[in-house]
């Protein structure tokens, strides 16, 4: 499912325009991005965390 999939069954659910599902859906993206950016993990509770993960480099091998 993408965005514009998630937004309409939201919209269709709860009877708003879909117009403000994509501004709400944006916003919590915005939110959620600066979070993780100033180094915070994010969390809703019985949906999901968000976090960054550092992580050793790999090295990457050309197959072709």
């Amino acid at each position: 499912m993408v965005q514009s999939e998630l937004s309409k069954k939201i919209s269709k659910r709860i009877n708003l325009p879909k117009y403000h599902i994509d501004r709400v859906l944006e916003a919590m993206k915005g939110i959620i991005t600066e979070e993780l950016v100033n180094g915070n993990e994010v969390s809703l509770r019985g949906f999901c965390t968000f976090w960054v993960a550092d992580r050793k480099n790999r090295k990457g091998y050309n197959t072709s």
